[in-house]
């Protein structure tokens, strides 16, 4: 076999840039079969019924977050429904709030500008 000498520069060009392009190519036409795919399993897990476990967890969570019951009887701890909850510590917020006063200085203390509790 006979050694033809080197290889054309514009063929190796042409050869990279053919091979580039597939190479994108496939690329994409990929992504968009996995983004179909993907959109597909979405819409069908949308539509698709709940597992009976699933409802009964809920349902039972639900109960727990919307009833008042015992939580341990002999202590005294009870549980109240959440929407309640809600309200009686909006209402303890507002009644218990004070205004805040910050510090001024006057003539005779200048404002510091360091940490409480680090040193000057």
């Amino acid at each position: 076999m006979a050694y033809g000498g080197d290889p054309k520069s514009s063929a190796v060009v042409a050869t990279g840039i053919v091979g580039a392009i597939l190479l994108l190519a496939i690329v994409l036409a990929t992504q968009a079969l996995f983004y179909n795919v993907q959109r597909l399993k979405d819409v069908e897990n949308e539509h698709a019924p709940r597992p009976r476990e699933l409802v009964d967890l809920q349902s039972a969570q639900r109960a727990q977050l919307d009833t008042y019951r015992w939580v341990n009887q002999k202590d005294g701890v009870a549980a109240i429904p959440i929407d309640r909850a809600i309200d009686l510590f909006v209402h303890e917020v507002n009644s218990t709030t004070t205004p805040t006063t910050i510090p001024t200085a006057t003539a005779s203390q200048p404002a510091s500008t360091s940490v409480p509790g680090t040193p000057r």
